[in-house]
């Protein structure tokens, strides 16, 4: 992916805001439901915080493999 922290800070400030997934290398998957869901760290990292849990997971850009959106409803 070509800058996955570009999309992500355009993710967080879209009106109204829109769910979606981020996908890493090795499968992991972390469904973003709310913008305060995720923010960037000073050294390029993205750090997911679990809703409900005292958790919070962090990776690289570099490992993220993909961003999925969701499909329009028919």
């Amino acid at each position: 992916m070509n800058d996955p922290l570009g999309k992500l800070r355009v993710l967080r400030r879209q009106e109204p805001f829109v769910p979606f997934d981020i996908v890493l290398t090795d499968g992991r998957r972390y469904s973003m439901r709310h913008r305060f869901q995720f923010a960037f760290a000073e050294d390029n990292v993205v750090v997911y915080i679990y809703p409900d849990r005292d958790l919070v997971q962090s990776f690289r850009p570099t490992d993220i493999s993909e961003i999925e959106m969701p499909h329009p409803v028919s």
